[in-house]
């Protein structure tokens, strides 16, 4: 049954196909989530989240200190769909909290990370936490 152009099963590996169909429905399942899908790079799921969630006018406060795709999406892609991005210096905890009680719809911060190893390979631009505000 074809339901609005859609047919059943797995038609085109690059958008589907059984062994990511399992994945994400293990990811679904370990993040208690109503449903869960995967990309073949981080830019890919930064960029598409983005563009997805984010409205003209809406606003993002993140990091200056970010991996450099994600900075290129920050300062030159948003801004052509009139999307306001405010960078924060990443130590300015305070800053960052100023600006995201200013108002925006998705935030971008450095996350905490406890680790008892001294070889973490936790960077500025790594760990982050993205969230819809």
């Amino acid at each position: 049954m074809t339901i609005q152009g859609r047919a059943p099963g797995h038609i085109y590996g690059r958008n589907t196909n059984p062994t990511v169909e399992v994945f994400e429905e293990k990811i679904r399942f370990l993040e208690d989530a109503e449903a869960a899908t995967s990309f073949a790079t981080g830019m890919a799921a930064v960029s598409n989240t983005l563009l997805t969630l984010l409205s003209p006018n809406d606003r993002v406060v993140s990091i200056k200190d970010s991996y450099g795709g994600t900075s290129k999406v920050f300062l030159d892609i948003l801004p052509r769909f009139k999307i306001n991005v405010t960078l924060c210096d990443t130590t300015d905890h305070k800053e960052i909290e100023l600006e995201i009680a200013k108002g925006c719809q998705i935030a971008r911060a450095p996350r905490t990370r406890h680790s008892k190893s001294s070889t973490s390979n936790a960077s500025p631009a790594r760990p982050m936490t993205w969230a819809p505000w």
